[in-house]
């Protein structure tokens, strides 16, 4: 027996109960957000509804019903597994952590209400919902960094750090700075983790070549560059060192094979280089969508959906190891985003059609 034996054998049963396309797409037609949430009821979602609807209205039921969902769901995960299965837990959980804490300085850049942040929120690892909620009470950033620190929390190392080496450091660099931090504790784990090692390791390089993916398309793409804020050096040697600075590194894609994608003039161009990598389709099914709409976040969709595919299948290849909770959580954590997405699009009284070509 491995250690996630056991837990393998739940989480495949609590597959089974995740919603079908065709159970989202009948979702998507609801004519407005309390057919919504009676809809919701009829799925495996109805307890965590009945309890929202005693604190919440409207769209609030929907939003806090899905975050206790997925709260209930990751807590339920962590008593499947012995001890031994924690360092790969762990791993795999703190994805979830970065994405969440981004949520909240994001949003406590923009004045946006605790509530309003909230609903961005993932599974929880380290930052449960009651740390998470108290930082996006704060008001403003800094606020923020100063309670982690005094919570003792490994996520303010990599910030204090930044803040130390440049005091006026905006949200892009604080950003960059809790990625690479990511990587590096994650890699660092990574032999604790024993026989879930390997498959770990692999999902890192996809994060990481997916980040300099992106990166490097920012920099072909002014439009994009100008739109995120970038501040990019004059001069062609001047923005290749820039990106080369931005670059991670911590992937399968060679800094110097991005650096030379990051070199052509045109996103077309720049794509046609990476083909014989392995995100090359992903990039062409993207590129194809990014012609019509001139945003490289249709390419990133694509990216992430090839991502999404890659864990989805380790249900199938690891099923005696990391894989499965690795997979379980992308699934949900995806049918978490596309209710969200189908929630927001009823509100704004979207056509179903719209919304169904929307969901992930």
């Amino acid at each position: 027996m491995t250690a996630f034996d056991y837990g393998n054998a739940r989480l495949r049963a609590m597959k089974s109960r995740l919603l079908d396309r065709g159970r989202l797409a009948m979702l998507a037609e609801a004519r407005d957000l309390p057919a919504l949430i009676a809809g919701l009821a009829d799925t495996p979602y109805r307890p965590s509804i009945e309890a929202a609807l005693t604190r919440a209205s409207g769209a609030g039921v929907v939003a806090r019903a899905l975050l206790q969902d997925i709260q209930a769901t990751v807590e339920k995960i962590k008593r499947c597994y012995p001890d031994e299965a924690a360092p790969a837990l762990w791993i795999i959980l703190r994805r979830y952590d970065l994405h969440n804490l981004k949520a909240v300085l994001r949003g406590l850049a923009r004045g946006a209400a605790p509530d309003s942040i909230a609903e961005a929120w993932l599974p929880p690892g380290e930052l449960g919902e009651p740390v998470l909620r108290d930082l996006a009470g704060l008001g403003d950033v800094r606020h923020a960094i100063d309670r982690m620190a005094t919570l003792r929390l490994p996520f303010s190392a990599p910030l204090l750090a930044l803040r130390g080496e440049r005091p006026g450091a905006g949200l892009a660099e604080m950003d960059r700075a809790l990625t690479r931090w990511y990587f590096h504790i994650s890699k660092s784990e990574l032999a604790q983790s024993g026989e879930a090692a390997e498959v770990l390791a692999e999902d890192l390089d996809w994060q990481a070549d997916i980040e300099d993916l992106l990166t490097m398309l920012r920099f072909v793409h002014p439009v994009a560059s100008r739109a995120a804020g970038d501040s990019r050096a004059a001069g062609a040697d001047g923005q290749q060192g820039e990106l080369r600075r931005r670059l991670l590194g911590e992937g399968r894609l060679p800094p110097r094979v991005l650096a030379a994608a990051g070199a052509e003039d045109s996103v077309e161009s720049a794509v046609r280089s990476l083909q014989g990598t392995r995100y090359g389709e992903a990039l062409r099914a993207g590129f194809r969508r990014f012609q019509v709409s001139n945003r490289l976040s249709d390419i990133e969709v694509e990216l992430r959906g090839a991502h999404l595919k890659n864990r989805v299948a380790r249900f199938r290849t690891d099923p005696l190891g990391a894989g499965v909770p690795l997979g379980y959580l992308a699934l949900k954590t995806n049918e978490i985003a596309a209710l969200r997405w189908i929630a927001r699009g009823i509100a704004a009284q979207l056509p179903a059609v719209e919304i169904k070509a929307g969901i992930p």
